[in-house]
């Protein structure tokens, strides 16, 4: 979120709170080069194989000799990477002592009784209150950095959120479901029981080819697909919630549920029910516990914010694109922000583009043509405040056409992107 729309909310000072952090990227990058380390060797010596067939280069041999006998200190360094990377990922490392909080829109400071700190606010992805004895805001920083915020109450957890702009009125919060240890050990466990099979397979096909370039590429490219879709099966399920809804980002599928279609919450031991309408399916997510109680505490009090009021006027229609085409469609929102003939077009007030653009229960072309029509008529707050209603969306769709709609130009072709949203 940019400065320009960031909230002017009052700074908030919270003392005597204890830090934990831990760092999920480094455990990944530890999880990757395990997976490197273990699978060089017997990729390179395929590779000379197939070399020394193909162009009778026997001098290739005494190289084959030495990636063999880098065999054990990579099995063993690989041993060490994995189990290393999954306790960088799962581990929380306290900070010595408490420390005294202060929180803005530029971002964090940290003070302790040993040193200060300050993290700014572009290092902060997303925030959001994990309920408990005690309370708990966490931080998600750039480059895998995870920062946890014991606080003394609820009520101070909220002030810090409020006063870095991730509360339900600036920002939209992404909350994933699990660390991701899974993906190290999918990949450490996928890759030699892949290598072995595909090897077995490819023999039994091509068995004139086992020491071709043919085979090793086709070898090589199994093994990369199977450890692929296994860490990226293994991958934790995202959960975004917004001011309109909640976008659920599993492992190869995306899916969103509008808080119009969203009819209850059913919170169990380890999973969370969203009951929609009848027509449509519930959504079941997994987790534990206190990620679900999160997560159903912020789809709680979204879906519960107030509506703006009906948005069936006949002049609230007439922002959509429908069939028009962009050079039209631009013409007709400046007459219905401008100075149009009233015999002609109903007129629409730049408060009440600015309510339908606020609106999360109005249709997104809708929302899409009031950014638009504020755009094209030059309203001084209208950059502003369609980042703001970007930055409040789980509707990845919306939330890009409305970032477009905020840049500087605004010619017919990226109207025309924009409205591609329906």
């Amino acid at each position: 979120m940019s400065n320009a729309t960031r909230p002017p909310s009052d700074i908030a000072q919270v003392a005597r709170v204890r830090i934990t952090g831990r760092h999920e990227g480094l455990g990944l990058l530890c999880g990757l080069l395990s997976l490197f380390v273990i699978s060089t060797p017997p990729l390179a010596i395929l590779a000379l194989q197939g070399l020394e067939a193909a162009f009778a280069l026997p001098a290739l041999q005494s190289i084959e000799g030495v990636l063999l006998a880098l065999y054990g200190p990579a099995f063993v360094t690989a041993a060490i990477l994995a189990p290393l990377g999954f306790l960088i990922i799962t581990t929380s490392i306290p900070s010595a002592g408490h420390a005294e909080v202060t929180a803005g829109p530029d971002g964090l400071s940290v003070r302790s009784s040993r040193r200060a700190r300050r993290i700014s606010h572009d290092d902060i992805q997303t925030a959001f209150l994990i309920p408990g004895t005690p309370p708990r805001v966490e931080l998600r920083l750039t480059h895998g950095r995870v920062l946890d915020l014991h606080v003394p109450t609820e009520d101070d957890a909220s002030r810090l959120l409020g006063a870095l702009g991730f509360d339900l009125h600036h920002h939209s919060i992404t909350i994933p479901l699990d660390t991701p240890d899974r993906q190290i050990t999918a990949g450490c466990i996928t890759l030699p029981v892949a290598l072995f099979v595909w090897m077995a397979l490819v023999t039994v096909i091509l068995p004139s080819e086992e020491h071709s370039p043919w085979f090793i590429g086709v070898l090589s490219l199994a093994c990369f697909v199977s450890v692929w879709l296994s860490r990226r099966a293994a991958r934790p399920t995202r959960v975004t919630v917004g001011r309109d809804g909640v976008r659920i980002e599993g492992a190869f599928t995306r899916d969103f549920v509008s808080f119009t279609d969203l009819t209850d919450l059913e919170l169990q031991r380890d999973r969370l029910r969203l009951i929609c309408r009848d027509t449509l399916p519930p959504r079941e997510l997994r987790a534990p516990i206190e990620l679900l109680e999160a997560l159903a505490r912020r789809v709680r009090e979204a879906s519960a914010q107030p509506l703006h009021g009906p948005h069936d006027h006949p002049t609230h229609d007439a922002l959509e694109r429908r069939d028009r085409d962009p050079a039209a469609w631009r013409e007709d929102l400046r007459r219905l922000l401008g100075t149009g003939d009233y015999r002609i077009t109903p007129r629409l007030t730049p408060e009440d583009a600015l309510l339908i653009l606020d609106d999360s229960t109005a249709p997104p072309s809708r929302r899409i043509g009031a950014a638009l029509a504020l755009r094209i008529v030059e309203h001084p707050d209208a950059r502003t405040r369609i980042r703001i209603a970007a930055d409040t969306s789980a509707d990845e769709a919306l939330r890009a056409a409305l970032e477009e709609a905020a840049e500087e130009r605004l010619d017919a072709e990226a109207i025309a992107r924009v409205s591609q949203v329906r």
